[in-house]
């Protein structure tokens, strides 16, 4: 005979008949959306440029997650562009040549159904890497090749200049990443031979333009033996120095300790910026470059009193009255940039390591040979009223 169920075994009995009707309805999932594949775009316009194109749109179905552009830059180089649904364009870009190329436009709903394509023609203009590559010229430099150009667009581009080694390879001996407008930079560490250059230059999806070769022999360019200086202190030149420790010599500035902090240019506190000092070369120089090496603490570099903006005029007998008339011409004006971009102080390790092996400036290739240098500090990194600078050195070719 069988025995009647008890209470407690039939409310057990139906605790678990609720949770396996719970744990069905947990496994019966909803479909992201209603099943239906989303319509295709069908109104549309294209708006071309150099290397790509954008396409505005209007999206059909309110249940459309995105859209899809799918393209060939290249035969068997595909790339694929999506926007959201919140956004009426999309852009597809990296074409090597102008011309006219294929997109198969989608739209894809939330349950990643796509829409049938929508094919359609672009016409991109002619990309940047041949616009640029037209404006390029190749000269000879100092110990080695000058590029310039114009990157019009600003696009963001690599410049690769090029020489030939010893076993006669192509060999990249300099690389420029930039998206300036203005293009110029130099390969220097070659001598006055018979070499020949190229350039060329290439985009971010591998399209290289042609290259642009010259051959020449590089001018002559050495380190200015600054050894033997002394001063030339003409009226209103800041050659007073700081007493910090042990008096400042200018002289320091030339003795090839550039990681000795202690010795250096420093002039007195509140002595005033813009602030300038004469320099005599004992001989006539065309100056290629300069060269600065900043006073390296953990709050000083690129900080305090080291020259941010600064001008370097040249003479060859300038005036015993310190003015700066006609006897003064200007060589270059510089500014001095923190690599990482941040604000002064706090250098990082990278602003840190580029600050101690000194920081070059170069001079354009038809200025005036000069025998003495005036060096101006217009502005200092912590707007200080006095200068500090570690080392300094030039480079350039003796005239006499």
């Amino acid at each position: 005979m069988m025995k009647p169920i008890s209470k407690i075994a039939k409310y057990a009995v139906y605790i678990s008949l609720v949770f396996s009707v719970i744990a069905c309805k947990e496994e019966i999932k909803k479909p992201l959306t209603h099943g239906e594949r989303p319509s295709k775009i069908r109104e549309y316009n294209v708006s071309n440029f150099a290397g790509g194109a954008d396409i505005t749109y209007e999206v059909p179905d309110e249940w459309v997650a995105y859209v899809v552009a799918e393209y060939e830059i290249k035969p068997g180089v595909k790339r694929e562009a999506r926007s959201s649904k919140y956004k009426d364009n999309i852009t597809v870009e990296g074409f090597p040549s102008a011309g006219q190329y294929t997109v198969s436009l989608f739209t894809v709903g939330r349950d990643e159904q796509r829409s049938e394509p929508l094919i359609i023609q672009v016409n991109p203009l002619k990309p940047p890497v041949s616009e640029v590559f037209e404006t390029l010229k190749i000269i000879p430099d100092f110990g080695g090749a000058n590029v310039s150009g114009e990157n019009v667009f600003e696009s963001n581009l690599v410049f690769d200049l090029i020489t030939l080694n010893e076993d006669n390879e192509w060999q990249v001996i300099e690389q420029l990443y930039t998206s300036s407008k203005n293009i110029k930079f130099s390969a220097r560490g070659f001598n006055t031979d018979l070499r020949k250059f190229g350039v060329y230059v290439r985009d971010r999806w591998l399209n290289y333009s042609d290259t642009l070769f010259g051959e020449f022999s590089p001018y002559f360019e050495a380190q200015i033996d600054m050894s033997n200086f002394y001063e030339t202190n003409l009226p209103g030149d800041q050659h007073e120095m700081h007493q910090v420790g042990a008096a400042r010599r200018m002289s320091w500035l030339f003795d090839g300790r550039t990681g000795n902090q202690t010795q250096g240019y420093y002039s007195p506190l509140n002595s005033g910026v813009p602030q300038h000092f004469t320099i005599f070369l004992q001989g006539t120089y065309h100056l290629s470059r300069i060269k600065l090496w900043q006073h390296i603490a953990a709050t000083a570099t690129y900080n305090s009193a080291n020259p941010r903006k600064f001008r370097v005029w040249g003479s060859m007998d300038p005036n015993p009255d310190g003015s700066f008339d006609e006897s003064w011409y200007v060589l270059g004006e510089f500014e001095n940039i923190k690599p990482s971009g941040t604000p002064s102080g706090n250098a990082t390790p990278e602003d840190l390591d580029v600050a101690r092996a000194g920081e070059e400036y170069v001079f354009d290739l038809d200025i005036q040979p000069c025998r003495y240098i005036r060096f101006e500090t217009l502005e200092t990194w912590g707007l200080t009223q006095h200068v500090y600078i570690t080392e300094m050195a030039f480079w350039g070719s003796k005239i006499e």
